[in-house]
């Protein structure tokens, strides 16, 4: 199982439990939720994405690297898998899944899928071998500039629904300031880019928030 092979992820500030034990059912949920989020961002960049440009500036690499690697894939994971993270022992806190945990893992797989269907329409507006984009027109459009980036911390509020845990929602704190930030960028582009047909929207990136 995989769960033997999580002990040898050892951080200095970290003590792991030295048995093999099963890990609990809200673990297990969430280690899917992780996988499923991640497998799905690289297939999408592989298959999907078309890239206005073929590099980016150096220091976009190591922060944006270090958005999902340190915040959502170290630290988050390490808190959740912890010897010391109260999701690990049932004696400690809950180990069956309950009501809040499939809400939280339905909101997930909801936003997910939305959130594909965004990338797949940003796609469809940018013809291969141009840099010209298109005025998006999918879900979530109506209501922010950028509903890819409202969908994806849909989904990472499912994710913090079902751990309730403070390092995921810090992660998901710092990562919504990135993308609030790059949102209002997308907005000052098209705004520019089709003056007299886009619609400016007043929210780029949560609805009543951002």
């Amino acid at each position: 199982m995989w769960y033997h092979y999580r002990p040898s992820i050892s951080l200095p500030v970290v003590l792991y439990s030295s048995d093999a034990s099963p890990p609990t059912d809200v673990q297990t949920l969430l280690y899917l939720c992780f996988q499923a989020h991640f497998i799905k961002r690289e297939l999408e960049t592989v298959f999907l994405h078309k890239f206005s440009a073929n590099s980016m500036p150096l220091y976009m690499i190591f922060r944006n690297s270090a958005l999902y690697w340190l915040g959502f894939g170290i630290c988050s994971a390490t808190s959740i898998y912890a010897a010391s993270s109260p999701l690990r022992y049932p004696v400690q806190a809950r180990s069956g899944l309950g009501p809040v945990d499939y809400a939280g893992f339905a909101l997930f797989l909801v936003s997910e899928f939305c959130n594909f269907l965004v990338h797949k329409h940003f796609a469809s507006l940018r013809s291969r071998g141009s840099t010209a984009r298109g005025i998006p027109n999918c879900i979530g459009s109506s209501l922010v500039t950028c509903p890819n980036y409202m969908f994806e911390v849909l989904a990472w509020v499912g994710v913090l629904v079902i751990a309730r845990d403070s390092v995921v929602a810090i992660s998901l704190f710092l990562g919504s300031l990135y993308m609030a930030s790059w949102s209002r960028g997308k907005e000052r582009s098209l705004r520019q880019q089709f003056p007299d047909q886009y619609k400016k929207k007043r929210y780029t990136f949560l609805p009543g928030i951002f």
